[in-house]
């Protein structure tokens, strides 16, 4: 635990040192782009103090980094240390007769010996006698409360290292024991009997013994004590959960102790308030008739997304549904902030759930719409909390444009993207490109939903009254936020009649025209505000989009590529003066020191003039511009090789590559790269690291550390850009470059440089950069295997240039086969995953069958790529070939009615037999001759009002699936058609008669997917029911008294549930019991009032005060073990 806690302050310090790092960097970038006084003496000293500070900064990342890494890797050896220890321990066995031991019990050897290892019987004695040994001392030791304990907590911990010893135990023996204990008034004697209890049941028969000694009397004595026995009250409540997590333990424990629970949960001063309502929740789901009993619902709203009606009767339907809302719609000031948050939390909880939603649009969404009202009460606190529900709802998530928005900075900086954004990341970079074809997400379903209730209930016009009332400017940005998301949200995922309705802001620009209105500069400042995050989000989307957007967005990416050529154009025809001016004020000429030079200007000349043979050829033979951009990126002159790795200095590395680019260009630049040393220099780095070259370096420029802390990095850019261009392939071949990096693939100890070569590299051209992919596909360590089986996913993405040519695609896609074959069975499983996405292109799967890669030896590995390959006629054959296809089906058809495991998805649809084999010719006749969709159907129409029996709703939940699959393709939608199940399953959807949903497509009339009802109160409707009560009812209480004092003493206790007649009535009973002490010595008493304490509803202090009135041994003082009365639980 102490290494465990240890590691979470080493993660947390590790993010503040980010967040630092983060905010330096982002500073440095405001000094980079302010282009007025550089030479100011302040403006140089303190850009000097936050360097200083980022290298503090950096060398405090590495040191937590190696601490981390070094804690994980001391837990990891601990676990294997355990996990083998655990082993050895169940595969040996002793030689021990049980008739040895002296006291009166047995235990069996053989199940007691299995659990014991070969270590511990060198090092302690025989558990067995251990046992026998320590029951021993503890009746010895009655009258010695000291050792007394000592032995039971030995006991305890003997029961809990050697388990098996509960199984043979004499269980008389022990129970004196737990008489002794569970009757004593020290605490520490209590929690140990708890303490082995815990330890000794794994049955009802040892439950049911261990309640033989008033077990449950002395939980509930233990729950009411306060919080300086704390540790007695934590070992009841573990009891209690060890109960029932024995099969059917729920059954044993008694209403009196829920209601203890119950009360503690309700006592929210109580540091075990907070246990008591887990409890609480998972008793819940095994028994919600028992708690609902014990007054446990009012304490566990949380159940409401609980979604059949055999538990929702349970729950009120109109009035428990307000109580989970009530903490932010009746704003108190004096609840905590904390209280607050968790209430927001659980709101969000049970409204990202289906059954959830649908709860709460119960009653023409009664409570939906009052949380929207909230927004109305001008308290920013409670708008606040409502705004943070909204944003978590909607899946709005923080960025650097919200980040700064809501801090109040402008958005000016954002007309270009920064450097970093320009380099997309290779992790999940080919996932998003393949879930055009064919996988849609559910998650986006649930979102048009969920936004087209909010919508309807008039969320956009509550927002803009708050953005027009609101003098709190953080709400005011945070409120103008999310009407520029949900106008977003709206447009991509909402029908277009929809989006018409929602995008003319009516009430908003009505407010902006009247001018004599106060109410006219705020709404017009919301209208600005809004249009310039519009704008912003607009260009950086089109920017990420840019590569990866679909078919329909050519053209507005060819008009983007002719706006771009004009101003290349532009740039061409600049005259002689114009040139020289630019050359100028690039102070390139005036000066060496970088920091001074203007690379704006830079770029501008890249991207234009310096295209024109004519122009490059006068910077490099009549000025020195060409030669010092140049000498700045030499290894060896330390300019470059030595600036921090920083998000802002990475414009250095893309400047490098449009020098390389533009050079490559024409043939006087490529003359003048391939002389150059630039190329020479990078060639002697590499060899400092190749063990073959002969050359040494003490500290080489590609070290690690210099890799991960300078833009050292970037040199493997430049290869890179050099390998997009046979001349570049050319000189790196001049100068041996590939020749290195196939000795480099062999020095395991830096697999870094391989990978970043293969990053980096481009693969449009058969040569030495897919040779050397190729070696470290089949002869690199498996984490390099990994990572480059991955990176083959990342270049067959539809976002790279090279896979519109067929034959890299088809070298890309053979490596990907071979890597089924190899013998870590991760690598296998991450090429499955590759190929499965990249076969979502029918011309990727036509040629994966092609090469009719074995897939039997994967297993269920193989599995996603098989159902894949039943897309295509030619797949569908070669399965067949193996008797696949139908052993495989039924397969399907059986496990589709038996699983009952929940997998966590990302959202995603996964592939579906029945889907697959539908897409073809072939699949569509299997279908019919095994008749499966024929009981698929007749299950809809059997069973679709059903809502009890579980695995009635699981057989139709997967009957609905696989129609659905079946359904979403051409070839499959006659089979819906002529079964006349599509009125049946919108029956179950909404109980309609007209079909009502609308597809959502995209300006170019495709569809994405996703569908809204036209009346969505159809979809989120649940018909209120009676609510049933489990409490008991008054008059079944049967109450034991001898005499009038005993009448009294239960009518005082029956008044003090009432915080009316509490005050009198504690006065009156602390009287009674002053007079007449003898009568709270009673057992049938205490019996009565246990039973007006299970039955009303009292304040922990409350039943505290009652039952301190009577001894805690009273069970033990009047009746026998045997004269148990199991009638008062």
């Amino acid at each position: 635990m102490k290494s465990l806690d240890e590691l979470d302050e080493l993660i947390n310090q590790l993010d503040i040192e980010n967040k630092i790092k983060e905010g330096a960097e982002n500073l440095l970038q405001v000094f980079d782009q302010t282009t007025e006084d550089r030479e100011d003496g302040n403006h140089i000293a303190l850009r000097k103090k936050i360097e200083l500070e980022l290298d503090a900064v950096n060398s405090k990342i590495a040191v937590l980094k190696a601490k981390v890494n070094s804690i994980k890797s001391k837990t990891q050896i601990d676990s294997i240390k355990s996990s083998s220890h655990t082993k050895t321990t169940i595969n040996t066995f002793y030689e021990q007769d049980a008739k040895s031991c002296t006291l009166p019990y047995s235990v069996s050897s053989k199940s007691v010996h299995s659990c014991i290892s070969v270590g511990e019987r060198d090092e302690t004695i025989d558990p067995v006698q251990g046992l026998q040994a320590t029951l021993r001392s503890l009746c010895e030791s009655i009258h010695d409360s000291g050792q007394y304990l000592k032995h039971a907590s030995h006991l305890a911990s003997l029961f809990k290292s050697h388990p098996a010893l509960k199984y043979d135990l004499n269980w008389e023996a022990l129970g004196q024991h737990f008489q002794i204990m569970f009757s004593s008034v020290d605490t520490n004697k209590v929690s140990a009997g708890y303490r082995i209890a815990r330890y000794v049941i794994y049955d009802l028969t040892s439950i049911s013994f261990v309640k033989k000694f008033h077990v449950e009397h002395a939980i509930i004595r233990s729950l009411i004590k306060d919080g300086s026995t704390s540790k007695e009250r934590e070992q009841a409540l573990k009891l209690i959960r060890a109960f029932y997590e024995i099969k059917d333990g729920i059954s044993e424990i008694s209403k009196s102790v829920v209601s203890a629970i119950v009360s503690l949960a309700e006592y929210t001063k109580d540091k075990m308030s907070l246990i008591s309502i887990e409890t609480l929740a998972e008793m819940f789901i095994l028994d919600p008739a028992l708690i609902v009993s014990a007054g446990g619902n009012k304490v566990l709203l949380q159940t409401l997304c609980d979604d059949t009606p055999a538990t929702r009767r349970f729950i009120r339907p109109k009035s428990d549904l307000q109580l989970i809302l009530s903490n932010v719609t009746n704003f108190r000031p004096i609840i905590e902030e904390y209280r607050l948050k968790y209430c927001g939390d659980g709101i969000v909880s049970i409204m990202k759930s289906w059954s959830g939603l649908i709860y709460m649009s119960m009653y023409d969404m009664q409570a939906i719409r009052s949380l929207i009202d909230v927004l109305r009460i001008s308290s920013s606190r409670s708008q606040d909390i409502i705004l943070d529900i909204l944003y978590n709802l909607f899946g709005i998530k923080s960025s650097s444009i919200t980040s700064t928005f809501l801090a109040g900075r402008r958005l000016t900086t954002w007309g270009r993207p920064s450097p970093s954004q320009q380099e997309p990341q290779n992790e999940g970079m080919f996932t998003n490109a393949f879930t055009e074809f064919g996988r849609n997400d559910l998650s986006q379903q649930y979102l048009a939903l969920i936004i087209t209730l909010f919508m309807d209930i008039g969320i956009l016009d509550t927002l803009m009254a708050v953005a027009e009332d609101s003098k709190d400017k953080m709400i005011f940005r945070k409120t103008t936020l999310l009407i520029v998301e949900l106008l977003h949200l709206s447009n991509r995922i909402l029908p277009l009649q929809y989006g018409a309705k929602l995008q003319s802001l009516p009430k908003l620009f009505m407010s902006a025209l009247e001018f004599r209105n106060e109410e006219h500069f705020i709404a017009t400042s919301a209208i600005l505000q809004i249009e310039s995050l519009n704008r912003i989000k607009m260009k950086t989307n089109s920017f990420h989009q840019k590569e990866r957007s679909s078919s329909s967005d050519n053209s507005l990416k060819r008009g983007q590529r002719q706006l771009e050529q004009v101003k290349i154009k532009l740039g061409l025809q600049i005259d002689d003066i114009r040139f020289r001016t630019l050359l100028l004020d690039t102070q390139v000429l005036n000066t060496k020191n970088y920091k001074k030079w203007r690379w704006d200007i830079i770029i501008e000349l890249l991207h234009g003039p310096l295209l024109n043979p004519k122009r490059l050829e006068e910077s490099i033979r009549s000025t020195k511009f060409i030669k010092r951009l140049l000498s700045f990126y030499l290894p060896f002159n330390y300019k470059f090789s030595n600036i921090k790795q920083t998000k802002p200095n990475q414009r250095y590395i893309k400047i490098g590559r449009m020098i390389f680019t533009t050079l490559l260009a024409n043939p006087e630049g490529i003359r003048y790269l391939s002389d150059s040393k630039l190329l020479r220099q990078i060639s002697e780095c590499l060899a400092q690291l190749d063990p073959l070259s002969g050359v040494s370096c003490p500290s080489p420029l590609f070290s690690k550390q210099r890799l991960e802390e300078t833009l050292s990095s970037g040199y493997f850019v430049f290869l890179g850009t050099l390998s997009e261009n046979k001349d570049g392939i050319a000189m790196m071949e001049k100068w041996k470059i590939f020749n290195m990096f196939y000795h480099l693939t062999e020095l395991h100890s830096r697999d870094d440089l391989t990978l970043n070569f293969i990053v980096n590299m481009n693969y449009t051209f058969y040569g030495h950069p897919r040779i050397i992919l190729s070696k470290a596909l089949t002869t690199g360590l498996k984490d390099v295997r990994l990572f480059v089986t991955k990176h083959l996913g990342t270049l067959l993405s539809s976002n790279k240039k090279f896979t519109k040519n067929t034959k890299t695609i088809e070298w890309a896609i053979s490596l990907l086969v071979t890597q089924l074959y190899d013998p870590c069975i991760e690598v296998c499983q991450m090429a499955v995953e590759v190929l499965e996405k990249a076969c979502y292109d029918f011309e990727n799967l036509q040629y994966t069958v092609k090469l009719r890669p074995a897939l039997e030896h994967l297993g269920s590995i193989g599995a996603p790529l098989r159902l894949r390959f039943l897309a295509s006629s030619t797949g569908f054959n070669y399965l067949k070939e193996f008797n696949y296809i139908e052993k495989e089906m039924d397969n399907w058809f059986h496990v589709l009615f038996s699983f009952t495991k929940k997998n966590e998805l990302d959202g995603l649809i996964p592939p579906h037999f029945y889907g697959e084999i539908i897409k073809t010719s072939e699949g569509c006749q299997l279908l019919k001759n095994k008749g499966h969709f024929e009981y698929f159907v007749s299950n809809i129409f059997k069973h679709k009002d059903e809502y009890e029996d579980k695995n009635i709703i699981l057989h139709l939940k997967s009957s609905l699936w696989a129609v659905g699959n079946i359904g979403s393709h051409n070839n499959g939608f006659p089979f819906l058609e002529n079964s006349g199940v599509i009125s049946e399953i919108i029956h179950i959807a909404e109980k309609s008669q007209q079909h009502g949903w609308i597809s959502v497509f995209t300006s170019f009339g495709i569809p994405i997917g996703i569908c809204i009802p036209e009346d969505i109160k159809k979809i989120l409707f649940l018909e209120p029911w009676n609510y049933h009560s489990c409490l008991s009812d008054l008059e079944d209480i049967k109450l034991d008294t001898k005499n009038i004092i005993q009448d009294e003493i239960l009518k005082i206790i029956t008044d003090l549930s009432s915080h009316i007649f509490v005050t009198k009535a504690l006065k009156s009973l602390s009287r009674i019991k002053a007079k007449y002490p003898e009568e709270f010595k009673s057992l049938d008493l205490y019996k009565s009032v246990l039973k007006i304490l299970t039955s009303y509803r009292y304040q922990q202090p409350i039943r505290k005060f009652i039952l301190e009135m009577f001894p805690s041994d009273i069970f033990y003082q009047n009746s026998e073990l045997s004269d148990y009365n199991k009638n008062i639980w």
